[in-house]
């Protein structure tokens, strides 16, 4: 009896690990690179550009927002060679400078459908690029 019992937990602990192992979930979009340039335009204007290399299942995503230091917009969007390419820009008008040092902990992310589902993707290691300077007009 008892290695009956033994050979029945020992089934229902592979059965419930396996399960749990699949039902991890799959996003089916993937974070290759993101970066964030600050920029500058004169003293009233300046904000960041954020670009965003997707790879995956790129077929049937409808990307809905681009979130980044708790503003939101809706990205420029390219598929090159099978990878999506998001930008984005947002301005901080006349705010105070913006330091580069300065990211935070709120969750940078994108959200988009794939097949009638909402996902959520953090942005994870965004790489900061030199500021860059345009001329006043």
């Amino acid at each position: 009896m008892s290695r009956l019992l033994k050979s029945f937990t020992l089934a229902m602990f592979v059965f419930l690990f396996s399960s749990c192992l699949s039902s991890k979930m799959q996003f089916p979009l993937k974070l290759e690179k993101a970066s964030c340039q600050t920029w500058e335009a004169g003293t009233k204007h300046r904000g960041n550009k954020v670009e965003v290399v997707l790879i995956g299942e790129t077929e049937d995503v409808k990307i809905k927002k681009l979130i980044f230091r708790k503003k939101s917009t809706v990205p420029k969007i390219k598929k090159i060679d099978g990878k999506l390419l998001l930008t984005a820009n947002f301005e901080y008008g006349t705010e105070n400078k913006i330091d580069d040092s300065r990211f935070t902990s709120e969750m940078d992310m994108i959200v988009y459908i794939y097949k009638g589902k909402v996902y959520e993707l953090l942005l994870k290691d965004i790489q900061g690029k030199s500021m860059k300077y345009y001329p006043k007009k």
